[in-house]
């Protein structure tokens, strides 16, 4: 066992762990020690390469409505080569193929005109049902009425979180942008959402050029650790204990501690099991597999939307509309598919190339490749608590959670799986840039005021 000097520690290298330990290790050099038990960074924001392709861990982008502040943050500060690209996405729906974000002048196009006036019904009597609701069902049929949300909801919320949309707090539509929203629909016609930008290196650049730039300033970034352990006194984080590869365990002793880590894991290390009137936290995993074709898409479309139950299928992207400069295939194409799932479906259990073989199947039936086009490689991962699934019970576990973890006054939790949060990147972002201006400025000891701008962090909606 070996021990260490006073340290700020950050539990996790995701984007907002990633952030806040760079802008610390500005002031505070080799004091920031960031602790990730995986052997990369970036979380679900990291890239990597299949077959000589630099692809995403699904589909991630820079869109119009990102941050101003975050986006100079990237192109400026970290000096990352942004594409500006069109947005082409593609939506299946009714058996065929909307505009992604969608447009009145497409759904006109695409939609039978009896299917939109049922609609234009199903919207204009939504008030019918009753203004009080706690879950997304109840919700979704005051906000659009019963059509609308049969048709493009119900499905959607079952597959991208895995339960009955009556089982679903009303949280899991305030927190997921709708596919179809009025407002939206308007500003999607009026060309708004039409581009998006792209780091040129693929979207895991941003962590890997944050990585670099917290080395430089003396940070140390201690990968394939596994966290084991947090010990406490007088309501202080005291020391954290860590093992790395080799099997060497460390205990850090903590001045402050950041922790990004999944606030039911951050709990279990703090106060061990949860009050038996206390239901435990629900997430979701995500599978995704790549797909090295022969040939390219006969579409312009980048990103392909699945939330019907037709298809097992949940995104679809095609990494050569993102970044074109990128990679020179000579006229292949290589896909990524995410696959929303809990750990207990038989699809998270079957042999890789099992799957790699009914994606191509899959896609075929969907029309999204023809028939004669061939699988010359294939790739696939896992990714446990890739998204929070907001249960019923989640805001009262959630918060008995985060109320806990307050208490101890040398420790701030952000980031999405430390808010439990369905966010974007400038989102995590952002918290890491707040907190660490929090800290230099010399407020760490003030947590009430922080503890007020994550209940701003907790209103925030994640976009597509």
């Amino acid at each position: 066992m070996t021990r260490t000097a006073d340290s700020i520690i950050v539990l996790g290298a995701g984007l907002a762990g990633l952030t806040v330990a760079t802008e610390l290790a500005k002031k505070y050099g080799s004091r920031i020690v960031l602790i990730e038990k995986e052997a990369y960074v970036g979380g679900l924001a990291a890239s990597h390469t299949v077959h000589g392709w630099t692809v995403d861990i699904g589909s991630h982008r820079i869109q119009g409505s990102f941050s101003r502040r975050i986006f100079h943050y990237l192109r400026d500060t970290l000096a990352l080569s942004l594409l500006k690209r069109p947005r082409h996405g593609a939506l299946f729906i009714h058996n065929t193929y909307l505009r992604y974000p969608p447009t009145f002048i497409n759904l006109f196009r695409k939609l039978h005109p009896l299917t939109m006036a049922q609609y234009a019904v199903s919207y204009l009597y939504r008030f019918r049902y009753p203004k009080q609701w706690d879950t997304y069902e109840s919700g979704m049929l005051r906000w659009v009425g019963k059509k609308i949300y049969y048709d493009l909801f119900h499905d959607f919320a079952q597959k991208l979180w895995g339960i009955e949309p009556t089982e679903l707090s009303l949280s899991a539509g305030k927190r997921r942008k709708a596919l179809f929203d009025f407002k939206a629909l308007v500003a999607n016609t009026l060309g708004t959402n039409s581009y998006f930008y792209y780091p040129r290196n693929g979207i895991g650049s941003i962590a890997a050029t944050l990585k670099e730039h917290f080395t430089q300033y003396g940070g140390r970034c201690l990968l394939n650790t596994r966290l084991c352990a947090i010990r406490t006194t007088d309501r202080h984080i005291a020391t954290v204990t860590t093992q790395n590869e080799s099997g060497t365990y460390t205990d850090h002793s903590a001045e402050l501690c950041i922790a990004t880590i999944p606030i039911d894991e951050l709990y279990t290390l703090l106060a061990g099991s949860l009050p038996a009137t206390k239901k435990p936290l629900a997430w979701r995993s995500l599978r995704v597999i790549y797909l090295l074709l022969d040939r390219p898409l006969p579409h312009r479309h980048e990103t392909f939307y699945f939330p019907t139950l037709q298809t097992f299928l949940g995104r679809v992207s095609d990494i050569s509309k993102y970044a074109p400069v990128a990679d020179n295939h000579n006229g292949q194409t290589l896909l990524t598919i995410e696959i929303p799932l809990a750990e207990n479906e038989q699809l998270w259990h079957i042999p890789d190339d099992t799957l790699a073989i009914q994606c191509l199947e899959e896609l075929k039936k969907l029309r999204l490749i023809d028939r004669h086009t061939h699988m010359i490689d294939f790739a696939s991962s896992k990714y446990t608590k890739a998204y929070p699934i907001y249960t019923l019970s989640w805001d009262d576990t959630f918060t008995h959670m985060l109320a806990t973890a307050n208490t101890y006054v040398n420790l701030f939790t952000i980031g999405r799986k430390g808010l439990f949060l369905h966010n974007n990147i400038d989102h995590s972002m952002a918290q890491g840039l707040d907190l660490a201006a929090f800290i230099t400025k010399g407020n760490d000891h003030d947590a009430s005021s922080w503890h007020k701008k994550v209940t701003h962090y907790l209103t925030c909606t994640a976009r597509d």
